[in-house]
């Protein structure tokens, strides 16, 4: 939710708080079908696929457009 434009660090959302209270439970809910449950809860398969990381990423940066 943050770019860096001519050196310096600048947020992609007017509000961030506000940003994540309104899509929080889309991103989790997103994830928890995607990887918690199909992994049975596991934080060592979970931790270690980088699908799952990529999957929140693609998340968020698909809510700020």
């Amino acid at each position: 939710m943050m770019d860096v434009k001519k050196d310096e660090l600048v947020w992609k959302v007017s509000d961030p708080y506000a940003h994540v209270k309104d899509n929080l439970t889309a991103w989790t809910r997103i994830f928890y079908h995607s990887y918690l449950k199909p992994f049975d809860y596991d934080p060592q398969k979970v931790g270690k696929n980088s699908g799952a990381y990529m999957t929140m990423l693609m998340s968020i940066e698909n809510s700020i457009k």
